[in-house]
């Protein structure tokens, strides 16, 4: 997979060249998504992904996670251990939802349940994405431990180009209605499975807050390898740029600390990056919401 990333990978040395870069105007027909990564070699993949293959390595989607044409040949044929996969996945947010229970007397839904899991460490098939370029430039070199390979990534992305063009080709030859088709595509229920862009409404906005300090947006990805395999179809039907043009930028840790400097003149700093959650949303006896969705998860049975 990492090998296909070359088609639209780029390497910048100074930072006015990677300002350039990230600046470049975006479509407004339809949303752009970046993403940052603190190590240029890592595949994009859902926190899910990550702890199952990690628990389970013997397992088929451990061993597809690199082989793009094992990916093809399996995805004609299905997964025999794809059920496991699915069921689990599902199992730890209704386990996580269970013990928030309600919230300012609001039952909380499948899908903020796990916003609230994805944004407190609990493995889910969203990807974080955000709206603001720089905010995923912080998030690139947001690491503990400088990477190996000496490079950090940072992403742009256009997931509802794809969205977009599976309800276009369902409603082609069928009678489906397209925007039913697309109000499920952005809607996220228990049980679903491959790619959605799920919209994030007000109360999931009141109850979560760090999806508005990070402009965040998310792609629920429920496939067991990389979404880097997306990114690349997506470049292959748009080659030239335009709406599904992606872009990956290699950027050489040197950088930081001019890069942090920028960043916090806008606002941009870790502090501001994880707000507390909302204390009006303080259950009872509880110290801080914050504290309770932490303790909640940590009673959140996983098991492998």
């Amino acid at each position: 997979m990492k090998g296909h990333r070359r088609l639209y990978t780029k390497v910048v040395t100074d930072f006015p060249g990677l300002l350039k870069l990230i600046s470049i105007p975006v479509s407004d027909k339809l949303p752009t998504a970046f993403r940052g990564q603190a190590n240029s070699d890592w595949l994009i993949q859902s926190s899910y992904s990550r702890w199952y293959i990690k628990n389970n390595p013997n397992s088929e989607e451990a061993i597809l996670i690199e082989d793009i044409k094992a990916i093809e040949d399996k995805a004609k044929l299905g997964f025999e251990q794809r059920v496991h996969y699915d069921e689990l996945a599902d199992q730890i947010i209704d386990d996580f939802a269970i013990k928030l229970g309600n919230v300012n007397n609001l039952e909380l839904s499948f899908s903020q349940a796990m916003y609230l899991a994805q944004h407190y460490d609990l493995p889910t098939n969203l990807i974080d994405f955000t709206f603001d370029p720089n905010i995923a430039l912080f998030f690139a070199f947001d690491y503990e431990a400088p990477p190996e390979t000496g490079y950090v990534s940072w992403f742009k992305t256009t997931p509802w180009f794809y969205a977009q063009s599976i309800v276009s080709a369902a409603c082609q030859h069928h009678f489906v209605d397209k925007n039913d088709l697309w109000n499920e595509i952005t809607t996220l229920i228990k049980g679903d499975r491959g790619i959605k862009v799920p919209s994030i409404g007000e109360i999931d906005r009141s109850i979560n807050l760090r999806i508005n300090a990070q402009k965040g947006c998310f792609v629920y990805y429920s496939e067991a390898f990389p979404y880097d395999k997306v990114m690349h179809m997506m470049e292959c039907w748009q080659p030239n740029g335009g709406w599904g043009s992606q872009l990956k930028i290699d950027i050489p840790i040197s950088l930081k600390e001019e890069i942090m400097a920028y960043l916090s003149s806008l606002g941009i700093t870790k502090q501001s990056m994880y707000p507390t959650l909302n204390e009006e949303l303080l259950p009872s006896g509880s110290v801080s919401f914050d504290s309770y969705v932490k303790t909640c998860v940590e009673e959140t049975g996983i098991k492998a």
